[in-house]
């Protein structure tokens, strides 16, 4: 039970931030920034990645992960009863830095699977209509997990156990996040 916790540890900034970015995106906040990442720019005549992957969404995920990185870890060392549910010591480590680099990773993981998609004539935000959906839908739900597991076992020295329990995890919990916010009018798609 308690790698259940370690694991939401990992993942309650990556939750946090992308919530809240959802919320950017829903009411256009800071629309100034929503310039797509590929630049309007095409491979063999399809866009890179597409309008969703956005310098907005970058910026926020990254930044706010590690400002909920920072509040976690404010929680974590005035609570002597949740320390042990963390992996990382926090006394040890930046947090705001981890918060960073996690949020980096997690977001910079989406992009091959985007482009992946873009090259298959699957729109942004849109369901594949081709057999293989469900893989790509299962992809969109552990492409980022899994780049924030492999920050987590370079940077920070985690097991390869915990990493592959994590990314299980992970996807299951990032599948949870994306129904809820499709029957909160959020998303597009519940997968």
């Amino acid at each position: 039970m308690i790698v259940f916790f370690q694991i939401l540890s990992v993942a309650l900034p990556l939750i946090f931030s992308n919530v809240l970015h959802m919320f950017f995106v829903r009411f256009q906040w800071l629309s100034f920034l929503a310039h797509p990442l590929d630049c309007n720019k095409n491979f063999r005549g399809k866009r890179i990645f597409g309008d969703s992957k956005t310098l907005r969404g970058m910026i926020i995920v990254t930044l706010f992960t590690a400002v909920f990185a920072e509040i976690q870890k404010y929680i974590l060392l005035n609570n002597q009863i949740l320390q042990p549910y963390s992996i990382l010591s926090f006394y040890e480590i930046h947090a705001f830095v981890y918060g960073l680099g996690l949020g980096f990773f997690y977001m910079i993981f989406e992009l091959p699977n985007s482009f992946i998609k873009r090259q298959l004539d699957i729109q942004p935000g849109m369901r594949s209509q081709q057999s293989s959906w469900f893989l790509f839908s299962l992809l969109d739900q552990a492409d980022s997990i899994i780049g924030a597991v492999l920050y987590l076992c370079i940077f920070y020295n985690i097991s390869w156990q915990f990493g592959i329990i994590t990314i299980l995890a992970g996807t299951g919990i990032h599948l949870f996040f994306n129904v809820l916010l499709y029957f909160l009018g959020l998303r597009k798609y519940p997968l």
